[in-house]
């Protein structure tokens, strides 16, 4: 499975475009955060499942501060970084 991830999108049209374009075939994309309601356009651009983290610009969007998914054996912690320093 190929994955995606982006972040601090801020509502670029033309940054995930780049991103998309420069990515090619994915079939998941992770958005770390930074307006994570960007994940419906980059879902609506490449028909792909998008599962967001809130960033600490997203104010009330729907997203959770950490997403946790498991694929396959792989756990994978999708966050923003702004609560933990880094």
């Amino acid at each position: 499975m190929r994955i995606g991830v982006i972040s601090d999108t801020h509502g670029s049209m033309q940054a995930i475009q780049k991103a998309v374009q420069a990515a090619e075939q994915v079939e998941l994309w992770l958005h770390a955060g930074d307006y994570s309601q960007d994940g419906e356009v980059l879902s609506s651009l490449t028909g792909a499942k998008v599962i967001a983290a809130k960033g600490n610009c997203d104010g009330c969007a729907k997203a959770k501060i950490d997403e946790f998914i498991q694929i396959g054996k792989v756990k994978i912690w999708i966050t923003h970084g702004h609560r933990y320093g880094v």
